[in-house]
């Protein structure tokens, strides 16, 4: 094993098993070999699927900007995924927008930190937080892949925290869809559905990048990422 350190912020499924059927691993994504697709493919993608609800967190020119000269290298390097290196059961995705500060590789400061102790500790880590810049605190429903009214979540969060059953069952069924009027049917009919389906916002490029390159096998299988920080040595 050689020493360079590599951390990734990304969205994640940390249970994957050796030709997991979730995933296919046919997917372009995952062709270690291949120079396709680019990141400037995803973008022309983007410009003709037009799929983001939300301009004001994510649009097209958004993403082009943020991935500026990396139009013509490999996409795949946005999926981060070994049964040789690193956790095998963790396949991380990283917004092609933001791969270049998402993704760091062999920084200096984590090589000298790693080595304050004398031998550095090779054991790849993994972290489960809260959210990451731009997307923390929000959140959606897993079932609808639909992102939720952030002040009444944190009244359910906030009722959570105190151990209130009763004002839990009151504040799940206020939770609404961000942007759309309450419905006569609560989203979340009691805390419990609220429990089982609230997790953090999934943003709409991590989507995209999977139905791009093909890479799940079921099309709900991205609200099942989760935001982490993933560390190895490769």
């Amino acid at each position: 094993m050689s020493l360079r350190i590599r951390k990734v912020l990304g969205y994640a499924l940390t249970d994957i098993v050796p030709d997991d059927p979730r995933i296919n691993w046919d997917s372009p994504l995952l062709d270690l070999v291949g120079v396709r697709p680019t990141f400037g493919d995803f973008v022309d993608h983007l410009e003709a699927a037009d799929p983001f609800e939300d301009p004001e967190l994510e649009d097209v020119d958004m993403v082009r900007a943020g991935i500026g000269r990396q139009l013509p290298y490999r996409l795949g390097s946005c999926v981060v995924h070994s049964f040789d290196y690193g956790l095998p059961n963790v396949m991380t995705l990283v917004p092609p927008s933001y791969a270049t500060t998402w993704i760091q590789d062999d920084n200096i400061f984590d090589y000298v930190e790693a080595h304050l102790g004398g031998e550095a500790d090779t054991e790849p880590a993994l972290y489960d937080v809260p959210g990451i810049d731009p997307f923390d605190g929000r959140w959606m429903d897993k079932e609808a892949g639909l992102e939720l009214n952030h002040n009444y979540v944190r009244g359910y969060r906030r009722a959570l925290e105190l151990n209130d059953t009763e004002q839990q069952e009151i504040a799940a069924r206020r939770i609404t869809v961000a942007g759309h009027p309450r419905p006569e049917t609560p989203l979340f009919p009691d805390a419990a559905t609220a429990a089982e389906r609230l997790t953090r916002l999934v943003p709409g490029e991590v989507r995209e990048l999977a139905a791009f390159g093909n890479l799940f096998t079921e099309p709900r299988i991205w609200t099942s990422l989760r935001p982490v920080l993933y560390t190895y040595w490769s």
